[in-house]
């Protein structure tokens, strides 16, 4: 078996170095050369392991032209026989969409029940002799049709009608187990960062005694993607459709990132002004003293904003990847994690009779910093409730905000050659 797996693309961002719109015409960038050298050609599986798509910064139509381009190359290069789509937080939408459809409307148009699943973890099996059996997905039995996993959907179209490109999606674990039963856990890795788990946080800290919250014991996979879904959905692609609004935050965004403040400090006055004149017209501002407190309040706001921004200029953070596995609160996320991911394979093993051991090592994206395979500074951690050490290895991101840079890898699996497991940055 060969797979070859990358992670954010972010097909619909313009700085996006594998495919982007140039004058209105979606067209490959400069990293895709690099890409398809190291991907090689006649891979069993692409893996894509979120933010294959970003929905929060374009419209919907925009980023599937662009993916097109993409796909069609990827076919007519022969560079994988089938994809495998495990969404990230940028496209965490389509994962609703995915939901939706599989799940709720064809089964309706089917005749059936509708399903509500949350989650849906794929396997890469090269323990399984049978070439066809070695993507299988928790929930699709032997009894289903042959063809994409949890596929079908209009995805499978995005390289051309005429010779379509088989597209499985999983949700978020995609776990490869080696021959001997070694296991790589792939996936985006958004719920390793507060502000996509901060929902689950909240309800555990202040519902804790409310109907659901109180019975949900230890959180199960299924109950970090379903208690995060209403912010992660809003920020997956909410600003992406706001039409004319899209416009004008993206060029906030960058504004911000280049340290251009002249622009956001007057919005941030007439937001600060505007916020003002509501208070007081509403009648919530009575009075000299608390009017004073409230214009003393919003100008702190905006001062604190201002400030946020030009020292992230000074000093840029970035969230990967010793700072980011580092942080306690990134710790933290990730102990809750792999404690779900424990309880994930022991239902995979009750439920459907699929014996996946705990993988040892973990690669996600995310970050969009680079850790590869030979990376000594690679984290580790031990995951108390399996008894094991996993090390983290991360494949970096295809954005570029400065000519000449890109800072995306490639990982790929052969089951031919030793190591199995090979990584390179682009």
């Amino acid at each position: 078996m060969k797979i070859v797996v990358v992670s954010d693309v972010h097909f619909g961002d313009p700085t996006s170095t594998l495919a982007a719109v140039v004058n209105n015409s979606p067209q490959l960038a400069r990293g895709f050369g690099a890409f398809a050298e190291k991907a090689s050609t006649g891979n069993d599986f692409l893996v894509l392991m979120g933010d294959l798509f970003d929905f929060s910064v374009a419209n919907y139509a925009e980023v599937y032209r662009t993916a097109q381009v993409f796909f069609q190359e990827i076919r007519q290069r022969g560079i994988a026989q089938e994809v495998i789509f495990v969404p990230g937080n940028h496209d965490f939408s389509f994962w609703h969409i995915a939901m939706h459809e599989a799940n709720v409307i064809n089964q309706i148009t089917k005749g059936g029940e509708p399903k509500r699943r949350w989650t849906m973890p794929g396997i890469l099996d090269d323990r399984e002799p049978d070439a066809r059996k070695k993507f299988t997905l928790a929930g699709v039995t032997a009894k289903d049709p042959p063809g994409p996993r949890y596929g079908g959907l209009f995805l499978d179209s995005l390289a051309g009608h005429e010779t379509p490109l088989t597209f499985n999606v999983a949700y978020p674990n995609l776990y490869v187990i080696e021959p001997g039963g070694a296991t790589t856990l792939l996936t985006h890795g958004h719920y390793f960062e507060t502000y996509w788990s901060i929902a689950l946080h909240a309800a555990q800290r202040v519902l804790v005694d409310a109907p659901g919250i109180s019975q949900m014991g230890t959180p199960k996979i299924e109950d970090i993607v379903a208690v995060n879904f209403p912010l992660n959905e809003l920020a997956s692609a909410g600003i992406g459709q706001a039409g004319k609004l899209t416009d004008a935050i993206r060029e906030i965004q960058r504004n911000a990132k280049d340290g251009q403040l002249v622009k956001i400090r007057q919005y941030l006055q007439r937001a600060r002004n505007w916020a003002d004149e509501l208070v007081t017209f509403h009648g919530f501002i009575v009075g000299a003293l608390r009017e004073y407190v409230s214009d003393k309040t919003l100008d702190g706001v905006r001062d604190t904003i201002l400030k946020a921004i030009e020292e992230a200029k000074d000093h840029p953070t970035v969230r990967g990847d010793a700072e980011f596995l580092g942080r306690a609160e990134t710790r933290a996320n990730v102990d809750a994690y792999l404690d779900a991911c424990v309880l994930e394979l022991g239902a995979l093993k009750a439920s459907y009779n699929i014996d996946v051991p705990f993988p040892k090592s973990l690669t996600f994206g995310h970050t969009h910093r680079a850790v590869l395979l030979d990376d000594p500074s690679a984290s580790t951690t031990l995951c108390r409730a399996a008894g094991e050490m996993v090390t983290f290895h991360n494949t970096g991101g295809w954005l570029s905000t400065r000519p000449g840079t890109i800072g995306g890898a490639v990982f790929t699996y052969d089951s031919g050659r030793q190591p199995r497991w090979q990584s390179a940055g682009v």
